[in-house]
């Protein structure tokens, strides 16, 4: 997929996106990522995804990988770990490595 672009600000994306992938979880940690959990309409079990941000010339953009994708950031909470059935186990271990969790 490639990215989106809008001019709404961070707050309202961060809004938008815990709406339609969050409804388990949505955390913002700054940066160039937002981070949701939840079911998609299209989807029984629930996934991570990360949401990439970059703003530029007054636009946000924004991209959506799954973590099947394995995204290359590595700031997702853990505890979605517990509520998303695990799809890329080199990732999670990644992740649990980064934030000096036990792997």
């Amino acid at each position: 997929m490639g990215w989106d672009s809008t001019k709404k600000s961070r707050q309202q994306i961060f809004a938008q996106l815990a709406e339609r992938y969050g409804n388990l979880g949505a955390v913002d940690p700054g940066g160039k990522s937002i981070w949701t959990v939840g079911t998609l309409s299209n989807r029984a079990e629930p996934i991570i995804c990360c949401h990439l941000i970059e703003q530029h010339d007054g636009l946000t953009y924004v991209k959506t990988l799954t973590e099947s994708e394995h995204p290359y950031y590595f700031d997702c909470p853990p505890e979605f770990f517990r509520i998303a059935t695990e799809k890329c186990a080199p990732w999670r271990t990644a992740v649990r490595f980064l934030r000096k969790l036990p792997v």
